[in-house]
């Protein structure tokens, strides 16, 4: 087998602590989403190079992490779906999660019940990352519950805070981004 076809089960396998330095490829993850614990980095060679993409089939995230310390690093994470929060990228531990130097796209959380959406993101800390054309069914298309330092967060939509919601904001440029209340934040 390839690296790109055993990624989710090294990770899984590997116990906390580890890094994952990956290549250039699309990543395709197949009946979950690929599921980081304790400590755990994953570095790309370039976010535009290489793609960790959620099964369609089965509607899943594209990545769940548990416990704190864990970094997604260089990647793209693209086509995750959650019934409730964190279509992309869903963090366990309230920003514990670093997501750096990433593209967040294509994602999206229904927001079922009073759960917050987040399309992209919820409850990670993202720092110079492009969160584009996520959404929300509920609240924060582009990223809910978490924070953003230098990133650029546009064309998300959302019921209530197309680009973020509930969420820390510094440094960001936030545009191009609807909802039927705060379409920029909220």
């Amino acid at each position: 087998e390839t690296a790109k076809s055993n990624l989710q089960s090294l990770v899984r396998l590997s116990g906390t602590g580890n890094v994952f330095n990956v290549g250039a490829g699309l990543y395709q993850m197949t009946n979950a989403s690929l599921t980081v614990t304790n400590y755990t980095l994953i570095v790309g060679t370039n976010r535009d190079e290489v793609v960790l993409q959620a099964d369609a089939a089965v509607s899943s995230r594209v990545v769940t992490v548990y416990g704190p310390g864990s970094e997604l690093r260089a990647l793209t994470l693209q086509g995750g779906y959650a019934a409730y929060n964190g279509g992309g990228v869903y963090g366990t531990t309230s920003n514990a999660t670093l997501v750096s130097d990433c593209v967040v796209r294509s994602n999206y959380a229904l927001g079922l019940d009073t759960s917050t959406g987040g399309g992209g993101l919820y409850n990670v800390r993202a720092d110079n990352c492009d969160i584009y054309a996520n959404g929300s069914g509920d609240k924060g298309g582009g990223m809910a519950s978490g924070s953003a330092t230098n990133c650029r967060i546009f064309g998300n939509t959302a019921y209530r805070g197309g680009g973020a919601v509930y969420s820390y904001l510094t440094g960001c440029s936030i545009y191009g981004n609807e909802a039927t209340s705060g379409g920029g934040a909220y």
